[in-house]
């Protein structure tokens, strides 16, 4: 596993913030070192909330410990008199894991073979995600399925994924993971890595026990009076998911200023005033990959808008436009990148780079949407990682 060192790196006018640990595919990031991902060229900073792994991490290597028939199982357990034999300490190149365990079964009057159990049942009503790496090295087809959940996964011979799915709780099941063949008379052998469960509805990145919440936030220095805020960030299944994701949020005095955002199935753009009215348009822009974002408004003309286009093809997803706004008097300084505050329900789970803030309105013009905004004596801030990795 490679560490991410606090050397060299920096955030430009961004201050960063996590009270423990954290893990970027093979990658390990200290207290306060922040999780930058190389794409390209480019690199982009991981903003993401705070979540608890529910499977202890003496379960964490698979090792059998549990009893069937003992009330509220717990750990692994060898259902059925399957036979289990476990070999630690696999490589898989692909996933960067040096420490990933090799599970191997025969035998047993079910499908299923293996299982882990949450002590006790689980909560009616709270969501639950269970996630954990395949990759099925044998001949027959091993199946995944997260209980109370009905779905089944399967991973056919030859494949190797991240494999994820979400239930909620009845109250009385306790929580599983179901390790199963297709046939009751088949033999398993696949490579199993980083199991994980998170009383949430939706799978983050994987921690052994509990990684405190991401905080990005940057010194604007911007106006009510007219200004630019142009990123990057990934549109990707976190970000793109139901619910009340912030692309970026500053405050004004007394409450919310200007917020782009995921709103449940489209995009929002809204500006509150001083009386905590606010100027909001709601739209349905289909977007993927890569985005770029520029927001841009002009207090005199009452206006301001959201652009959106591929960094990768440079097609224009699409853009909204806000028409008569109240504008508030003053921002608050800080403008919070990809969350407000440790909000778990305000971030959008993905990584963001190249934000720049203009103490003007720039246009299309001048400056076309194909490319970032220029760093000149109207850039008030500028959020661009840089960072080598070590090792």
């Amino acid at each position: 596993m490679r560490l991410i060192l606090p050397k060299r790196f920096s955030l430009g006018n961004a201050i960063f913030s996590r009270g423990s640990t954290a893990y970027l595919d093979d990658r390990y990031a200290d207290v306060g070192i922040p999780r930058i991902r190389r794409i390209g060229l480019s690199k982009m900073i991981m903003v993401e909330e705070g979540t608890t792994n529910l499977i202890p991490v003496d379960w964490q290597k698979f090792g059998a410990s549990g009893m069937e028939g003992a009330g509220w199982w717990a750990g692994w357990v060898a259902r059925t008199g399957a036979v289990v034999n476990l070999t630690q300490n696999q490589s898989v190149p692909e996933w960067g894991a040096v420490d990933a365990t090799r599970i191997q079964t025969s035998g047993g009057t079910q499908p299923y073979k293996y299982t882990y159990h949450i002590s006790g049942p689980t909560t009616k009503g709270a969501s639950y995600t269970f996630s954990v790496w395949i990759k099925n090295i044998g001949s027959a087809t091993v199946g995944v399925r997260f209980y109370p959940g009905s779905n089944i996964t399967s991973i056919l011979p030859g494949e190797s994924k991240r494999v994820s799915a979400s239930m909620v709780g009845d109250g009385v099941s306790g929580s599983q993971i179901r390790l199963k063949a297709l046939n009751v008379s088949d033999s398993l052998d696949f490579i199993a890595w980083r199991p994980m469960a998170e009383e949430k509805a939706y799978s983050t990145s994987w921690h052994p026990t509990t990684r405190q919440p991401e905080v990005v936030t940057i010194e604007h220095g911007l106006t009510p009076e007219q200004g630019t805020i142009e990123g990057i960030f990934e549109a990707n299944e976190l970000s793109l998911r139901s619910g009340f994701h912030r692309i970026f949020h500053i405050n004004r005095s007394g409450g919310w200023g200007i917020v782009l955002r995921r709103n449940t199935t489209d995009w929002q753009l809204a500006i509150w005033a001083d009386d905590g009215s606010a100027t909001s348009v709601v739209k349905n822009i289909v977007m993927s990959g890569f985005v770029r974002y520029r927001v841009t408004w002009l207090k005199s003309g009452g206006w301001a808008k959201a652009e959106f286009f591929s960094v990768n093809t440079k097609q224009k997803f699409g853009e909204i436009v806000l028409e008569n706004v109240n504008f508030p008097s003053v921002l608050a300084d800080k403008l919070y990148v990809g969350s407000y505050f440790t909000d778990a329900g305000t971030y959008s789970n993905t990584i963001h780079a190249d934000i720049r803030c203009s103490s003007i309105a720039r246009t299309d013009t001048e400056y076309g949407l194909d490319a970032p905004l220029p760093v000149d004596e109207y850039t008030t801030a500028v959020l661009s990682p840089t960072y080598d990795f070590l090792r």
